[in-house]
């Protein structure tokens, strides 16, 4: 059994009958998303921030994972809000965008909120990715602003990355079949995803009611850099309007 990292620790905070399911990104944890937990189960929801397989615990561990465990993590917790919550929401940062987006598909989500979601790579050192996957080689993670209490790995398993891409493909190819409405927030400076992304996702999805938000200050972890109160609010008032 693996163990759980300091900070990377899944959270629930019990609330009324809406409920919104927290996914964080690739090589990240729960705590990237901790802060809009407590902000929006401070306004009386009721919020889960699932850990995905693989994530928080090792290396070793999450290169024996895959996109398809990763989402089998989000269904797991998304089908234990149902049970809690009459009305469910869905927002991920960066790779839990692309589960959400995906995730919306199988469930009925009353909103979907993707932030810096990848579509494309702002590096395009990724698509040899595949050519090393034989040789199960370890990259460095070019290593951003440090946050407190905040808990990912400093490397990146080379076959994560390479499964990473092939969910990345496939849901850009699904979301003309996108059809709750939809929150785009996107960071102008964001060092991992290309804002590119932002107005793919924005252009393409299906949704009748799709909204599209910039920030020009912060970096890829939106949820916790310069901008995020901004963020916090701009969800709180989708997840109003569509309650």
């Amino acid at each position: 059994m693996q163990i759980v990292q300091k900070n990377a620790e899944p959270f629930f905070y019990p609330g009324d009958e809406t409920g919104i399911l927290l996914v964080h990104g690739f090589t990240g944890s729960p705590s990237e998303m901790r802060p809009l937990g407590q902000f929006l189960a401070a306004r009386g929801y009721t919020v889960q921030g699932v850990r995905l397989a693989g994530h928080g615990t090792s290396l070793e561990d999450m290169a024996n994972t895959a996109w398809g465990d990763w989402y089998d993590s989000v269904k797991s917790a998304y089908r234990e809000l149902e049970v809690k919550c009459s009305r469910v929401f869905i927002a991920g940062l960066s790779m839990g965008g692309i589960l959400s987006l995906h995730a919306s598909l199988e469930f009925s989500p009353v909103g979907v909120i993707s932030i810096n979601a990848p579509i494309r790579l702002a590096s395009r050192a990724a698509i040899f990715a595949p050519l090393l996957r034989r040789l199960g080689y370890y990259e460095s993670k070019k290593q951003g602003p440090q946050y407190p209490d905040h808990f990912s790995y400093r490397s990146m398993p080379i076959s994560g990355i390479n499964s990473l891409l092939k969910l990345m493909r496939m849901v850009r190819r699904e979301l003309p079949r996108v059809t709750a409405p939809l929150l785009v927030l996107q960071s102008q400076r964001d060092e991992t995803v290309n804002p590119a992304s932002a107005r793919l996702i924005f252009a393409n999805a299906g949704s009748r009611e799709k909204e599209i938000e910039w920030y020009p200050r912060a970096g890829h972890l939106l949820t916790l850099g310069v901008e995020r109160e901004a963020v916090f609010k701009r969800v709180l008032e989708f997840i109003q309007s569509h309650e």
